[in-house]
């Protein structure tokens, strides 16, 4: 499986942070989703439930931290989670694809970031036949402390059969990806040379509303201004992560099998959902934190 072409990144996998792990896995149930019973990172301690797709994932995430891990390492790692669920729920942390880590490491470094050690994030997982397995996934972190929840991280996986498990990506609402990532920010221009260098690339488009950058498997990421998100997703957007950290992930665009089928189930289970230009639309409150938009 490949992970980046040409220098350029894609969008990997997105942090969701929750409060109550076993209460928003069960409300993503019942939003069409197939969730994956919890996992314990065995390094780490923390806990998630993972959504799965064809190339990406939606990681529901508690940063409850298991009391007998002692690093000062994770408390770099993790300590940032601890404030956003003071003001918000919702997508917390974006991954961005890489092939090797250990390769990565100086080449972040020369860019100018300060990359934290790489971090093993295993975990137990079961596949469709019963047996089970350890993913082999890292993660490195390079925290920026303006605009904290616009900052990326990148990840590698050397066992992707055990992270990207295609028999759980049969979702009743029809979603097959995440391909487009949106976020908000007080001043996109602070924010548009960090993320052209994370991906590898300079942005495909820009302007006083924002940017957008394509990622090398035509993954969209948008940083836009206020007035930009409200124009595009009027009545959609929780906006406290912009009012209380100047910038963070607001909302994430899914391909759908077929919209028909996204519109009837969410009929069928009372599930409110706003339908324009032909996409299909729940609010952040729907969501527990971060709009999420159904296309074709």
């Amino acid at each position: 499986m490949q992970f980046v072409e040409n220098g350029i990144r894609a969008l990997d996998h997105f942090v969701y942070q929750i409060r109550d792990l076993d209460e928003s896995g069960a409300h993503f149930e019942h939003l069409g989703f197939h969730v994956r019973p919890t996992a314990k990172h065995v390094k780490i301690g923390s806990s998630n439930k993972v959504v799965i797709f064809d190339t990406t994932y939606l990681e529901l995430f508690n940063a409850t931290i298991n009391e007998n891990i002692d690093s000062g390492l994770l408390d770099e790692v993790v300590d940032p989670y601890y404030d956003f669920p003071k003001h918000c729920q919702g997508l917390c942390h974006i991954a961005l694809t890489s092939e090797d880590l250990d390769a990565d490491k100086p080449v972040v470094a020369d860019l100018g970031f300060e990359p934290l050690e790489i971090m093993n994030a295993k975990r137990l997982i079961t596949y469709a036949d019963g047996t089970t397995d350890f993913t082999e996934s890292r993660s490195m972190y390079m925290w920026r402390y303006r605009h904290t929840y616009m900052s990326m991280f990148i990840s590698d996986h050397p066992k992707p059969e055990a992270i990207f498990i295609q028999d759980y990506n049969d979702h009743a609402n029809g979603a097959r990806c995440i391909n487009r990532m949106v976020f908000v920010s007080d001043d996109p221009t602070f924010d548009l040379n960090y993320f052209s260098k994370l991906f590898g690339k300079k942005p495909d488009e820009s302007g006083d509303w924002g940017f957008t950058i394509t990622g090398w498997r035509g993954d969209k990421t948008d940083v836009l201004t206020r007035e930009e998100a409200e124009k595009r997703y009027p009545g959609l957007i929780n906006y406290a992560v912009l009012d209380h950290f100047g910038g963070g992930a607001i909302a994430m665009h899914m391909q759908t099998t077929d919209l028909a089928q996204t519109r009837q189930y969410f009929q069928d289970k009372g599930i409110e959902a706003v339908e324009r230009d032909g996409s299909i639309a729940l609010s952040a409150d729907v969501t527990q934190g971060s709009a999420i938009i159904f296309q074709p």
